[in-house]
């Protein structure tokens, strides 16, 4: 997310008058389809006599990482989850595994 705020102290070329003749809501626009990913990408390049603003792209969400991995996705975040010990047999089984 960005926000386009005028500094009136140090840029005053650039302030109130020159976005207000330059800044559009994407919304007004009715040829414009949030669900177009190259109309997004091409109006989120857009900068100089006009400036886009709004929503650019509204598509299906993509699930996370933890919604991917199987074992967090049955037993939940791991901070979340209780700690347990493990003992000396099952610490030579783990190391024994990965070396």
């Amino acid at each position: 997310m960005d926000i386009l705020q005028p500094c009136v102290s140090f840029n005053r070329e650039r302030a109130y008058d020159y976005y207000r003749e330059r800044v559009y809501k994407l919304e007004d626009d009715e040829a414009y389809d949030p669900a177009n990913r190259t109309q997004a990408w091409e109006r989120a390049q857009e900068w100089g006599d006009r400036i886009p603003t709004g929503i650019f792209y509204r598509g299906e969400a993509v699930p996370g990482y933890e919604g991917l991995d199987p074992v967090l996705k049955t037993g939940g975040p791991l901070n979340k989850r209780p700690l347990t010990k493990l003992t000396g047999a099952q610490i030579d089984a783990l190391m024994a595994e990965v070396s």
